[in-house]
């Protein structure tokens, strides 16, 4: 990718106002970056029932949504923690705390960033599949506090 396209693409998202561009920061931190990465991440905000993990957070689109309605889609009466107006199944930070939520996600001892690789294309990064499980499974540290202790830690 040409850095004009790259510079574009980012002052496009940033125009947006939207958090995808705190993940595309994050991923230049602990991975290479790949353009078809960013495009992928950035078709987040579009619903592909094929894209196991829609948001690519490495928490399953089924994990974030609390299937309320009992059809097994994410996309029909989405569950939104924070009432952003973004499911959390395309929220990168489904709290709004500032945390995102790949990060928020797992422990801190045993954090796996994303590799930006998705072979199978299955919508899942490879890191979170194989060795590591499938998806990552949410950790709750306050679980005790009550409220939205309650609540998974994204």
């Amino acid at each position: 990718m040409e850095t004009n396209t790259f510079v574009t693409l980012f002052e496009k998202v940033l125009k947006s106002n939207v958090s995808i561009m705190l993940f595309a920061i994050f991923t230049l931190q602990v991975s290479s970056i790949h353009a078809i990465d960013v495009l992928d991440t950035l078709s987040a905000f579009t619903d592909n029932p094929a894209d196991l993990d829609d948001d690519d957070d490495g928490i399953l689109d089924t994990v974030e949504d609390a299937n309320i309605d009992g059809d097994d889609n994410p996309a029909t009466d989405p569950t939104d923690n924070d009432l952003d107006g973004i499911p959390n199944y395309l929220d990168l930070d489904s709290d709004n705390d500032g945390i995102l939520d790949n990060v928020e996600g797992q422990s801190s001892a045993d954090f796996v960033p994303p590799s930006g690789i998705d072979a199978n294309a299955n919508g899942l990064d490879d890191a979170y599949e194989g060795a590591y499980g499938f998806g990552i499974g949410p950790i709750n540290t306050d679980v005790n506090i009550g409220g939205n202790g309650l609540l998974p830690d994204y």
